[in-house]
């Protein structure tokens, strides 16, 4: 019987095996998504981008179904709530520059939560 071993590790890497390691197999699993356009995966349904932004902040529903974003600033003000169905574009061009708090919500409740940054 084999042993198995879980190790998980955050960053990037390159990895070499050696005949002489006695490895039977190796298994690779990614567990997040990273880009360098600024482009996030969120718990597998929504997509947010780009962060930080300008003019425009866009989100991706996968899940085809009503959701609802929700903005505040930094003091927990509201400052912008619509609704959408699988996308949007939200002008963004009256916000000053800072840190916002979103909430993407859906019938059953919020869905995530996370910050976003306007240059």
């Amino acid at each position: 019987m084999a042993n198995s071993s879980s190790i998980i590790i955050k960053g990037n890497f390159l990895m070499g095996i050696s005949p002489a390691a006695n490895i039977d197999y190796v298994s690779l699993e990614k567990t997040s998504l990273t880009s360098t356009q600024n482009t996030f995966l969120i718990d597998n349904k929504i997509v947010l981008f780009p962060n930080p932004f300008n003019d425009n902040i866009n989100l991706i529903n996968s899940n085809e179904r009503q959701a609802e974003i929700i903005l505040y600033d930094i003091a927990s003000r509201k400052i912008l709530q619509q609704n959408f169905i699988n996308s949007i574009s939200i002008n963004t061009e009256q916000l000053a520059k800072g840190i916002y708090i979103y909430e993407v919500r859906n019938k059953n409740g919020v869905m995530k939560k996370g910050k976003v940054v306007k240059d």
